[in-house]
């Protein structure tokens, strides 16, 4: 049997610091745990079997708490294990793995050496705690940048996160392309009445043939000591400024100000602030490589759109105007911003397969032959195909896909019934059926707004979706556009 008494205080000090539980195992079973109530018992003895046979660390899937554990060797060999899981909370976060399994695999590495005297024991736990909040924090701010896209409020929230675990008394970013400041304030902290001029002051005076800007930080640990960073304010401080840059593309700084100086910047906390340095400035190049692509792409879709429309004289303008209906009815049921994108991409590209169709065809005055009539029908199809390799346009591809498809399953291509039409389909269809009625053909002329109202509501549950019919009546209702146009006898929109 492990012999673990010297490790109980060292083990409950750790839980009472981190909040979190832990347990022994050797190869008859549990030996000791800091808490009498942990997980289930069979999710724990299935755990440490995964952890003894792979020889490594190992989360448990599934379980109400979060579980994991790292192997104690002996000589290389594992002989147990050491399972940690959290204190009755709700499940974290995947940033608990980052955290937990290089704390538990040099937590295990200790047991393992047999520390014997209780200075060694309590420095290391001193040590542990702090090194388990550096990583934790370090998981979760990862985690919020790698998905983030740029925006003030998210920022705002990171250097939140950096006030709090650094006990600072400001933290700010200041971005210099744009000139933006934004910052953050300890609770209590009253001390300066310029704050925007005093970070400003602070990265301006940092020397540029600094040694330490080659690693992207500078650090003031005492003003006073400081030539000119005294002068920024009549009480001590200490300052950590942190560049923000891809290569050799500046944006700005990171900056932490604490009017403790009884303290220093320990290292853990620089590698921790520049990380996030990094990882914001790879952020800010991905959104904008992001905007140019998506300026490119809306460059791209008004050249085909204006192709398209190039092609059909009696359709120009038609894209806009059902993209714009599309706006109205996405605010009208409180579409988010991606819905939004999505549909509006949708409804101004929904014909883009037109451009594989014959003018002649297009703008035929009379009756189509059945042929004809099939080359009209492969537009959603063609158009489906056009956009498919632009993965920004993923999401509007169901709206031209399917924006033909009838809700009694008569439509095309696909001959989709009710709700099996996507959402995006059923409201172009809608849109585009109002604006064919509503405007000049080569075949006939526009009906009013109206009359176009009147047809949509008698195929409202047959053609088209009823619940779509019934909110763009409204919108039609109370919009002034729609209003003014009643009565006119023009039937144009």
């Amino acid at each position: 049997m492990m012999d673990i008494v010297q490790y109980r205080d060292f083990l409950k000090s750790l839980s009472d610091i981190s909040h979190w539980q832990f347990e022994i195992w050797d190869g008859g079973g549990p030996v000791f745990a800091t808490a009498p109530d942990g997980p289930p018992a069979g999710e724990r003895e299935t755990l440490v079997s995964t952890i003894v046979t792979g020889n490594g660390f190992r989360v448990h899937p599934g379980t109400e708490r979060f579980l994991a554990g790292a192997p104690l060797r002996h000589e290389g060999a594992p002989t147990g294990a050491l399972l940690a899981w959290n204190n009755g909370a709700p499940n974290r976060t995947s940033a608990d793995n980052v955290a937990m399994e290089p704390f538990l695999l040099r937590l295990t590495e200790i047991l393992g050496e047999g520390l014997t005297t209780s200075t060694e024991l309590n420095k290391m736990t001193t040590e542990l705690s702090q090194s388990y909040e550096d990583i934790y924090l370090y998981g979760r701010l990862s985690s919020l940048i790698k998905t983030m896209h740029f925006s003030v409020h998210v920022l705002d929230d990171l250097i939140g996160e950096i006030l709090e675990a650094l006990h600072a008394d400001l933290v700010f970013i200041s971005l210099d392309n744009d000139k933006q400041m934004i910052m953050k304030f300890a609770p209590l902290f009253n001390r300066m009445a310029d704050s925007d001029g005093f970070a400003k002051r602070l990265t301006a005076m940092v020397p540029v043939d600094s040694p330490s800007l080659k690693e992207h930080y500078f650090i003031v640990n005492e003003s006073r000591l400081a030539p000119g960073y005294r002068e920024l304010h009549a009480d001590p401080y200490r300052t950590l400024l942190v560049t923000i840059q891809d290569g050799k593309k500046f944006y700005g700084w990171i900056g932490v100000v604490s009017f403790n100086v009884n303290h220093i910047f320990r290292r853990s906390e620089l590698r921790l602030i520049v990380s996030i340095a990094e990882q914001v400035s790879v952020v800010i190049t991905n959104t904008d490589l992001y905007n140019e692509m998506e300026r490119f792409i809306v460059d791209m879709v008004k050249s085909l759109v204006q192709a398209i429309e190039a092609k059909d004289p009696y359709t120009r303008g038609h894209s806009e105007r059902v993209a714009h209906y599309s706006m109205l009815l996405a605010e009208k049921m409180v579409f988010d911003k991606e819905q939004k994108t999505d549909l509006k991409w949708a409804a101004m590209l929904h014909d883009v397969g037109k451009i594989g169709i014959t003018e002649t065809i297009l703008n035929k005055p009379g009756a189509l032959t059945e042929d004809e009539y099939e080359q009209v029908k492969s537009h959603p199809t063609k158009g489906h195909s056009i956009m498919k390799p632009l993965a920004p346009l993923a999401g509007a591809l169901p709206g031209i896909l399917h924006h033909h498809e009838r809700y009694d399953g008569k439509g095309y291509p696909d001959g989709l019934l009710g709700e099996k039409i996507p959402f995006l389909g059923r409201i172009i269809a809608v849109l585009d059926t109002f604006d064919a009625i509503n405007t000049d053909r080569a075949y006939r002329k526009g009906s009013s707004v109206r009359k176009a109202m009147e047809i949509l509501k008698s195929v409202a549950g047959s053609q088209l979706d009823a619940r779509i019919v019934e909110i763009f009546t409204e919108i039609i209702a109370s919009e002034e556009c729609f209003r003014e146009k009643e009565g006119t006898g023009e039937g144009r929109q």
